[in-house]
C-alpha cells in the first residue's frame, strides 16, 4: 500500500481494489482511519481539529488522489502529494 502524503500527523495511503467509494487511509500511532474524496470519514474515528485539517486535505486534493488511485490500477506508483 503506498503513502502519497501526510496531514495532521497521519500518513496517507492508498490501495487497490479497495476503491469501490474512492478513499484514503491514514495511519498515525497505531490508529487507522478512511476518509472518503468528499471529506466524509467512512472507519475510524477523528478528533474536531483532525477531521477539519484532514477534510481540508482530501477535498482540496481530489483530482490528485483519484490520479494517483488511476496510476496505483494501471501498476504505477502514485507521486506523492503535498
Amino acid at each position: 500500500m503506498p503513502s502519497i502524503g501526510e496531514v495532521a500527523g497521519f500518513v496517507i495511503y492508498i490501495y487497490w481494489p479497495d476503491h469501490a467509494k474512492e478513499h484514503v487511509h491514514l495511519r498515525k500511532a497505531g490508529r487507522e482511519v478512511s476518509v472518503a474524496l468528499d471529506g466524509a470519514v467512512i472507519a475510524g474515528t477523528l478528533s474536531g481539529p483532525e477531521l477539519h485539517e484532514v477534510s481540508a486535505w482530501v477535498l482540496s486534493r481530489r483530482e490528485k488522489i483519484s490520479l494517483a488511485i488511476s496510476e496505483l490500477k494501471q501498476g504505477r506508483r502514485p507521486q506523492w502529494i503535498d
